[in-house]
């Protein structure tokens, strides 16, 4: 364990001297620009789908569908 730490503290410390790298820093905002992308489009998809989404991150529709076939809320929910 007292080996990981020394890694982890030498790694840290290399950072502070030789400070951000611009082309990673460029990078890591491209993907999550992408990602925001992606999680708007899926959330958009899912109300066209489901419709409005309620605060729990499910679909009244999507309920109600567990309900009439039998899941029951919370059968529904664990599964997501």
């Amino acid at each position: 364990m007292d080996t990981k730490l020394q890694q982890l503290e030498s790694l840290m410390a290399s950072r502070l001297i030789f400070g951000p790298e611009s082309d990673r820093e460029e990078g890591r905002e491209a993907v999550r620009a992408r990602w925001n992308r992606l999680r708007q489009a899926q959330v958009r998809l899912g109300v066209a789908l489901f419709g409005p989404m309620r605060e729990d991150g499910l679909s009244s529709r999507a309920v109600a569908h567990a309900r009439n076939s039998g899941l029951g809320y919370a059968s529904f929910a664990v599964a997501q």
